[in-house]
């Protein structure tokens, strides 16, 4: 196994890796996570390993209670780097497949109750958020980020996330990507949270109405109602 995290970037082993994970068995899972976590970063960065990683996440998603500690392993690494990985072009897409793979729910509304136990998993990734909104939301890959953890997450988590994009509205809704966060925050449909949103927009309707960007919100508030 310690031969996999330079087999994993490599542009035609990615593929053997990916099959070899798929057919593993607990056990051996446990022993290639072992390996693969002092070089998960670097993995997930390059352009063929972030596929390994990605697979990794979706396998350990089909048995989370026999590989419970390898997912904390995978995902106390990644906490560690969790801004860059969320804003590098390969980096964010393990961060999505393990948003994707522990969501507590496929639409932004009603939850799981099973799902509770996911979000042990997926906190970090919404903890980074909400401590670097402006950062990770106005970068062209993190806003694809924040935008799945506003769909996957439980409401509590999607719900604090959406105040801190609220709190940074000012920011936000002027910014190419920063905007769509704003947007995704209308979807969740909460009275309280869209009238906020609304009131600010109302505030300065004139010049927003007329910048690309926030124009598009306004656009979305009237599609909401």
């Amino acid at each position: 196994f310690e031969v996999l995290p330079e087999v994993m970037m490599n542009q035609f082993g990615n593929y053997l890796c990916q099959k070899l994970i798929e057919v593993c068995s607990v056990s051996a899972l446990k022993q290639l996570v072992k390996a693969v976590v002092p070089s998960l970063v670097e993995i997930s960065m390059d352009l063929h390993g972030t596929r390994c990683i990605q697979t990794l996440v979706e396998v350990l998603g089909q048995q989370p209670s026999e590989l419970h500690h390898e997912i904390l392993a995978i995902g106390s690494e990644m906490s560690q780097y969790i801004f860059d990985l969320s804003t590098h072009p390969n980096g964010n897409h393990v961060i999505q497949a393990f948003l994707l793979t522990f969501k507590a729910t496929d639409a932004p509304r009603a939850d799981d109750p099973a799902a509770e136990k996911y979000s042990a998993y997926t906190q970090f990734i919404y903890s980074a958020c909400m401590a670097y909104c402006d950062q990770i939301g106005s970068d062209k890959h993190g806003c694809c980020v924040m935008q799945r953890c506003l769909e996957k997450g439980l409401k509590r988590q999607k719900l604090a996330l959406a105040d801190v994009i609220i709190s940074r509205i000012h920011y936000l809704i002027e910014d190419p990507f920063g905007n769509y966060l704003v947007q995704n925050v209308l979807k969740l449909k909460c009275e309280m949270r869209n009238d906020q949103i609304l009131n600010f927009i109302a505030g300065d309707f004139v010049r927003l109405s007329q910048l690309k960007f926030s124009s598009n919100v306004i656009e979305k508030c009237l599609e909401t109602g």
